[in-house]
């Protein structure tokens, strides 16, 4: 039940006015050789001291797993936010940011932080209904010539995620380069992965025999993959 709550608050916690813009805080801790433990030592007595609770200002942290990121963590905040909230100056406790120069930051080699919004028009999985979910498949774009032909072939791509049942988020990056991210949800855990890629069978059924070769020369002009791996929730570091 507590790992049922967990997701279904990541994802749900906030529900935002209408009009208003869905956006996460995700930083990716980079840990210095050899100080992994270290530093879940010392994210583990900071989530113990000031994230314990998911109702109140928690976070969640993930392992990742492959990629340019692998052996990096993600953190994320429970609640997401609209830009008007943004606005509000962060307040934090007392002797929060001092016990994290401490504990923490010695054993961080670097940390990037961007701020992600979510994009329901491309997304198959609604941001406000988590899922009992422990694992996840990110997939990285970086946009190389914004189009709109190329929008429109991600719209058709959406549609195959749909009609397989895929649940997917994708995000696109306010800050930092332009990128876009494809959060794939793994109800089942990593044996999700082993259904058939019939992307381009169900893109042909969907939208008529043959317009995938055409639609690829678009999409691959638009973006480009830069990276992908798999997400796991390290329980220990994450608010609970």
């Amino acid at each position: 039940m507590k790992k049922q709550v967990l997701f279904l608050v990541l994802f749900s916690l906030c529900t935002l006015s209408f009009g208003q813009r869905i956006t996460i805080r995700a930083s990716f801790d980079e840990v210095k050789w050899a100080n992994r433990g270290h530093y879940e030592a010392g994210s583990e007595k900071m989530r113990s001291k000031y994230y314990p609770s998911l109702s109140n200002g928690g976070r969640i942290v993930f392992n990742v797993t492959g990629g340019k990121r692998d052996g990096q963590y993600i953190i994320m905040p429970v609640k997401p936010l609209s830009f008007e909230e943004r606005d509000v100056p962060t307040t934090w406790t007392e002797g929060q940011q001092d016990f994290w120069r401490v504990n923490v930051l010695p054993y961080l080699e670097d940390r990037q932080t961007d701020i992600l919004e979510y994009l329901p028009n491309f997304s198959t999985a609604k941001f406000e209904e988590g899922r009992n979910s422990e694992k996840y498949e990110m997939t990285e774009y970086t946009i190389t010539d914004v189009s709109v032909a190329g929008s429109e072939v991600r719209r058709k791509i959406s549609k195959v995620w749909e009609k397989r049942g895929d649940q997917m988020l994708v995000f696109s990056t306010y800050t930092g380069e332009n990128r876009v991210y494809h959060l794939k949800r793994l109800p089942n855990g990593l044996k999700d992965l082993d259904a058939a890629n019939n992307i381009v069978a169900i893109y042909d059924e969907l939208h008529g025999k043959g317009p995938w070769d055409k639609d690829a020369v678009i999409i691959s002009k638009y973006w480009k993959r830069t990276d992908k791996y798999l997400l796991g929730i390290n329980k220990a570091l994450s608010s609970n």
